[in-house]
């Protein structure tokens, strides 16, 4: 009878003191997300591959390079909301870029000549260089607006560029850092402008080295740039 009495007992207490610290139920909602500024997107136009189609090694000179026939293309630049920019260019060939001696620019132009790649036998086939003729906001329009350049990313000063200006790829041979970035701006202003719509019109002008006048089976041109676009 004691024993029984004595669980009984301790059944009932600790009943009792689990009711005491029982606790409420709850659930816990995380609200997360960014708040960002507007971004942009960049297409070149009317097409990312230029062709320079099939050119004979019968027509290359004894010496220097021959200038194949001029390209233009369209760097398209979409904005979420009006925003500051400039334009840089990464050349993916670079160590196979002819000197700018063997072109008809000459050795003054050292620096701004991108690479066309590489024969079989590890020979540069030539180079070329890319030119800002004009840049409008309107695509398809004429309302151009002034171009700027300057050397460095950030803290260089921009001065007004002339149309068709030649730019020097970051990663140039020559280690030239001379009008690398290009921007845009209002008439008669050197401070970049806020855009949410851009075009930027270049020319492609390539040249082939005569160094390929040797050849025995075909050689495959195999130039390759990005256009960078820096927020500002």
């Amino acid at each position: 009878m004691k024993n029984g009495i004595f669980k009984y007992s301790l059944l009932a207490g600790a009943m009792a003191f689990s009711g005491l610290v029982m606790a409420n139920p709850s659930a816990t909602l995380a609200v997360k997300g960014q708040v960002s500024t507007g971004t942009c997107t960049a297409a070149v136009l009317p097409t990312a591959n230029i062709d320079l189609g099939n050119i004979s090694a019968d027509s290359l000179p004894p010496t220097g390079s021959l200038e194949a026939l001029g390209k233009t293309n369209y760097l398209r630049i979409t904005c979420t909301s009006p925003l500051k920019y400039q334009v840089s260019l990464t050349d993916n060939r670079a160590d196979s870029a002819i000197p700018a001696a063997e072109t008809s620019q000459g050795a003054a132009f050292e620096g701004r000549v991108l690479g066309l790649g590489k024969t079989s036998d590890n020979v540069n086939i030539g180079g070329y260089y890319i030119s800002l003729q004009n840049i409008t906001t309107k695509f398809g329009g004429t309302d151009y607006q002034d171009m700027l350049s300057r050397s460095a990313a950030s803290g260089a000063s921009w001065t007004k560029a002339p149309a068709g200006v030649a730019i020097t790829p970051l990663n140039n041979k020559a280690g030239s850092t001379d009008r690398a970035y290009v921007a845009m701006a209002a008439s008669g202003s050197l401070e970049p402008e806020a855009s949410a719509t851009a075009e930027f019109r270049f020319m492609t002008s390539a040249y082939i080295s005569s160094a390929l006048r040797d050849i025995t089976d075909q050689q495959t041109i195999d130039g390759n740039v990005t256009f960078n676009v820096d927020y500002l």
